[in-house]
């Protein structure tokens, strides 16, 4: 419920809206994100089909953002409605949701390295973060500037 509000998010099905979210995960490969993506985590993704359904499942995440617009194909809602799942979607992409996620803390899964810890420390002038695309930039209170 918190998300939904913080983030502006659009309900597709809510069956819990009070499942404790840890992390974070990107991807739209459902293969990979099946081995990957952290149990309990919000999964960022634009793929809405029924098998998105079968893979948060598996998975164990919190809730699915279908992002940059895209909602569930009929099927999809309803497997997300039978399988109790925690499923919204958000006009905003992938990436904007994801440094949303981690300007509220909840970023394990978005990158290797959390930005908020002290391994990325950045130095008093802003610095390109070490382990994520250039596009992701610490400024010395750890905020993201784009």
């Amino acid at each position: 419920k918190e998300l939904e509000e913080s983030l502006g998010l659009t309900p597709v099905c809510v069956s819990n809206p009070d499942r404790e979210v840890t992390g974070a995960y990107v991807g739209d490969l459902l293969s990979w994100v099946m081995g990957r993506a952290p149990a309990d985590s919000v999964w960022l993704t634009i793929m809405s089909n029924v098998n998105v359904c079968a893979v948060a499942s598996l998975a164990d995440v919190a809730c699915v953002i279908l992002a940059e617009g895209v909602t569930p194909d009929p099927p999809a809602k309803a497997a997300a409605e039978t399988r109790g799942l925690n499923m919204f979607t958000s006009s905003k992409t992938s990436y904007q949701l994801a440094k949303e996620l981690a300007l509220l803390g909840i970023c394990t899964g978005i990158s290797t390295t959390c930005i908020f810890t002290p391994a990325c420390r950045p130095a008093p002038t802003m610095t390109t973060h070490r382990t994520i695309s250039p596009e992701w930039v610490c400024s010395q209170d750890y905020s993201l500037w784009r």
